[in-house]
């Protein structure tokens, strides 16, 4: 009877939780005004929605009611859903907080009016799912707080539907919002998205829009913009808009889609804004930043005709880009406008490759702008530039100007200040001849050209050339560089006075599509300059620019397509760049994986000037957009930045010496198998003299002076050092990387002026004097680096074994291979080898690469009756060694169980293979006795081969046998003979 009683409450419990969780409909009946929480403006008018739990439904068929909501509560839903209702207001007094768990819904109202609006100073949370009828829509009033919380949709699936915002409305995070059919967002408030989900989709007109008219602030949300016609606006001055990190796209469905702003429009922070659609532009006249600093926005036109058309003031990040894969898209920068690709500490902004069917279509004049490092008197010094835009077209050369030095920094020259200079004085920026006679002074006299007059620009007047010269875009020049023109003016033209930070702004027209370099002192020539007569130190040396606004990688370099990346005939597959900090000039070679002397490597930034090497009068450079990349160079070193990390390193060292921290040179031995001791201009690199106080290169087996020496990794190699400085002093050669050479190489330096040496690998530095007037205490008769190898780290096998693997009856044969070593690393390579014919000859069954694992095994699927296996081990210098033999025999089932034995004689090891055994035993008892029959030993085994040790029996004949541990029965015999 008691269970009886309790199953009856149980069963009325869940009836009244389930009446609890159902809540009530509650029916305003307040007629137009009234309060929420009278229970008699509801019916029924046992309470009020929220009165009776938070499952509640509030339902409003009453147009304009205003309802006064005082106090915070919770329901499931609020619904307007009889046709021609409007203008149902909340109104919150106070700071009350009305909690809508399952969404709002609204009907078609009476007239393109207000479905909802929400007014006060009070907070709206809305979950669930919404939806708002045809024409209907929800007003937001200023003071109002609106948030569709995380995971609610809101959907306006019929036509003229929308949002009014001037309060405060936010889509949290998880949320979504589609707008649908001619449906509008206007915001007059603040609108806050916070990875949610935007939708603007269908087609009609007016279209989808979503018009900014106050701040809309996003953190990382996606914004599909799919619908004909639909628009993005920031449309007026006062409007605010950033995205941070969001992805905004117009897909390539519909057209007529665009992205307009008349105020203040960022997006950064990661933020990517992908212009799919046909003729969809963006058009900007108020101020746009795509990108701010250390900040990212990546900008894609992949649309056909997709363009960007600026009449205002538009910001490419310096982290930031703008690409082009559409056809024929483009973009306009406007007269009245501004288009500035940014430059600071971080980084440079970029335009990506221009298809074919777009150059041409990136029209107007650009403000390209070129940070350089700066804090010391370190960095009072020489760079390299180039320009990535041009000023006028003469005689069918793009031309650029100089004079854009002038807007970041104080320049001299012969002419003076009415040669458009800030004062009279030795040149600030000189070009270069290679057809001219060098001067063994300083590497800025004899072919180091001197620019007299900037005043004239792009035409200009040259020390010591007679008439006038244009500079064709693609070559270089040489600036010295003093610092900003606002700091420390008086003292600016004084040696030792610091050098700040600063940004040249190159402007004209953007460099795009194909680029052939023409020396400034031939124009009318396609071919590099080539002397024959000239020093090979100096002999073919060009020097010559990054045409666009973007890096470009060497990497790229090719002889074979004059219109893929940068073509080169006749053309070396080394560059030099100038580091200024210690005056000298790093190389960098194709393939080189990232690393150059001096830091100078692959990537060439945009606004920098590198030499080449010419090795013929009919030589070509020709590059091409497809040399571009999105890979920067930034900090406070090389160039105008430091180097990128390297990518893709190879074995090589770093060898530098140094006077202080700042007079440094430095030179690389690199390690390829095939390469020779002699200087081959396709993997080294012929030492460039700079200006610097102390200057090393390495000696090829044909004596010329190399900045990289690329020579096979070998024991017992050695390799002459030059080193040389202006002053006597202490010095230092470090050991500045040592990358890929493996712990088994020493690498020691000798010394034979002073009788000496040091182990670099566990010693990087070593310190010495030299004295000018001693010249054995320099030059290429002193130093050589010996490598040579350590026995203690030697590649050792410890063991090599195969088993037969326990496969269920009718699967394949498998057969595992296992071996141990010591002191492989990963140039280590291993391959098991298979015979099938008795070592006659032999097949690869699997190859591994060592990983420094000690322990190793493959399994080889394809066994025959009989195997033969061996493992094969390369190392490091390619010598190879091989195992000891194994053997693995799988008879024919017809055949008698019965026992192998190999060797046969031995005189160590002696293995034992059970073939074609009666059944599947759990372990076997191998015995072996000798010809008396006396036992010697026996041992037990789990698998069907044994190996074991004889090395301690007297040379003779003895007997094996196998036994089933289980049945005890005899499986095989055989004699063998102990050596």
């Amino acid at each position: 009877m008691k269970i009886r009683l309790l199953f009856l409450l149980l069963i009325a419990l869940i009836f009244c939780a389930q009446l609890a969780q159902a809540g009530t409909t509650y029916t305003w009946n307040g007629g137009a005004s009234g309060n929420w929480t009278t229970a008699s403006n509801w019916s029924p008018s046992t309470g009020y929605p929220g009165s009776s739990g938070t499952t509640d439904i509030a339902r409003i068929n009453t147009s304009n009611a205003v309802i006064t909501l005082s106090a915070s509560l919770t329901i499931a839903s609020l619904q307007s859903t009889n046709y021609g209702v409007s203008g149902v207001k909340i109104q919150f007094s106070g700071s009350a907080v009305l909690t809508v768990n399952s969404g709002l819904t609204t009907a078609q109202p009476s007239s393109a009016s207000n479905g909802i609006i929400f007014s006060g100073t009070g907070t709206a949370n809305i979950g669930g799912s919404s939806q708002l009828g045809y024409q209907s829509s929800m007003s937001i009033l200023s003071g109002a707080n609106v948030n569709f919380t995380a995971s609610s949709t809101f959907s306006f699936p019929n036509n003229h539907s929308g949002i009014t915002n001037a309060g405060a409305l936010n889509f949290l995070t998880g949320s979504s919002l589609t707008l649908q059919d001619q449906s509008q967002l206007t915001n007059t408030g603040t609108l806050t998205t916070t990875k949610a989900t935007i939708t603007l989709s269908g087609s009609g007109s007016p279209a989808n829009i979503i018009d900014n008219q106050g701040t809309y602030l996003d953190h990382g949300s996606t914004i599909n913009i799919t619908g004909q016609n639909a628009a993005f606006k920031n449309s007026t001055s006062s409007a605010v808009c950033r995205l941070r990190g969001t992805t905004l796209s117009f897909s390539t469905g519909n057209n007529g889609m665009s992205l307009t702003n008349a105020g203040t429009f960022i997006a950064d922070s990661a933020a990517t804004l992908n212009i799919g659609t046909q003729s969809c532009p963006i058009t900007n006249s108020g101020g746009f930043y795509a990108g701010t600093s250390n900040s990212s926005c990546i900008i894609n036109l992949t649309g056909q005709s997709s363009t960007i058309t600026n009449t205002g003031t538009f910001y490419v990040g310096s982290t930031s880009g703008i690409t082009i894969s559409g056809y024929q898209a483009g973009i306009t920068a406007g007269s009245a406008g501004f288009f500035i690709f940014q430059s600071d500490a971080y980084g440079s902004a970029y335009l990506g490759a221009v298809p074919t069917n777009s150059v041409g279509r990136v029209t107007g004049t650009y403000y390209v702008q070129r940070y350089i490092t700066g804090g010391s008197s370190a960095y009072r010094s020489y760079r390299l530039f180039s320009s990535p835009v041009y000023a006028s077209t003469i005689s069918g050369n793009n031309v650029y100007s100089l004079n854009y030095i002038n807007t970041g920094s104080l320049t001299t020259g012969s002419g003076g200040t009415s040669g458009g200079f800030d004062k009279s004085g030795n040149p600030s920026i000189y070009l270069y001849r290679e057809n001219m006679s060098p001067s063994n002074t300083t590497y800025i006299s004899g072919n180091f050209r001197g620019v007299a007059t900037i005043n004239n620009a792009p035409t200009y007047t040259i020390d010591g050339d007679a008439g006038s010269f244009n500079i064709p875009v693609g070559n270089g020049f040489l600036f010295f560089f003093r610092g900003d023109r606002v700091s420390n003016l008086a003292n600016k033209y004084t040696p030792g006075t610091s050098a700040e930070s600063s940004i040249e702004t190159a402007t004209g027209t953007m460099n795009q599509g194909q680029v052939t370099v023409k020396d400034w002192f031939t124009p009318a020539s396609s071919n590099l300059s080539y002397t024959s007569g000239s020093p090979a130190s100096v002999r073919g040396f060009n020097l010559v620019g990054n045409p666009y606004p973007s890096s470009i990688d060497w990497e790229n370099f090719q002889t074979s397509s004059t219109t893929t990346g940068i073509y080169g005939s006749n053309v070396g597959n080394t560059i030099y760049e100038l580091n200024p900090l210690n005056a000298n000039f790093g190389a960098y070679i194709k393939g080189g994986g990232g690393i150059g002397t001096n830091n100078a490597t692959n990537i060439i930034a945009s606004g920098q000037g590198f030499l080449v090497v010419a090795g013929s009068a009919s030589a070509k450079l020709i590059f091409n957009e497809s040399a571009k990349t999105s890979t920067q160079a930034t900090g406070a070193g090389l160039l105008m930045s430091t180097a990128p990390v390297a990518t893709n390193p190879i074995q090589y060292l770093k060898l530098q010496l140094g006077q202080d921290s700042v007079n440094t040179d430095d030179m690389i031995i690199r390690f390829m198998s095939d390469a020779t001791s002699k200087f081959d201009p396709e993997v080294d690199a012929i030492y460039k003299a700079g200006n610097g106080k102390v200057s090393i290169s390495s000696i090829s087996g044909d004596n010329e002076n190399l900045a990289i020496n690329t020579i096979p990794l070998a024991s017992g190699s050695k390799t002459r050092l030059s080193v040389n400085t202006i002053t006597d002093g202490v010095y230092s050669l470090s050991l500045k990387n040592l990358q890929g050479v493996p712990q088994l190489y020493d690498i020691w330096l000798m010394d034979a002026y002073k009788k000496d040496s040091c182990d670099m690998r566990h010693n990087p530095t070593y310190r010495f004097n030299i004295f000018k007037n001693d010249t054995n205490s320099f030059g290429s008769n002193r130093f050589a680096l010996v490598i040579r190898q350590n026995p203690a780290y030697a590649y050792r096998l410890l063991g090599f074994a195969a088993t037969k693997m326990q496969n269920p009856a009718g699967t394949a044969k498998r057969v595992q291979l296992t071996w141990r070593c010591e002191n492989e690393q990963n140039y280590t390579r291993f391959a098991v080898q298979r015979s099938a014919d008795t070592g006659k000859t032999y097949e690869i069954a699997g190859i591994v690469k060592a990983a420094g694992m000690g322990t190793y095994s493959i399994i080889d699927s394809l066994p025959g009756k009989h195997n033969l296996y061996r493992l094969m081990s390369t190392d490091v210098s390619n010598t190879i060694s091989y195992s000891n033999i194994v053997r693995v025999d799988y008879p024919d089932p017809t055949t008698k169980s019965t026992v192998s034995i190999y060797p046969n004689p031995a005189s160590s090891n002696i293995s034992l293979t059970i073939t074609n055994p009666k059944s599947v035993a759990n372990s076997y008892m191998i015995m072996i006795t000798n010809s008396s029959g006396l036992v010697i030993s026996q041992s037990a085994t789990n698998s069907t081969t044994w190996q074991g040790s004889i090395a301690g029996l007297h040379p003779g004949t003895y007997i094996i046998k196998a036994f089933d541990n289980k049945t005890k029965e005899e499986v095989g015999n055989a004699k063998f003979v102990k050596m």
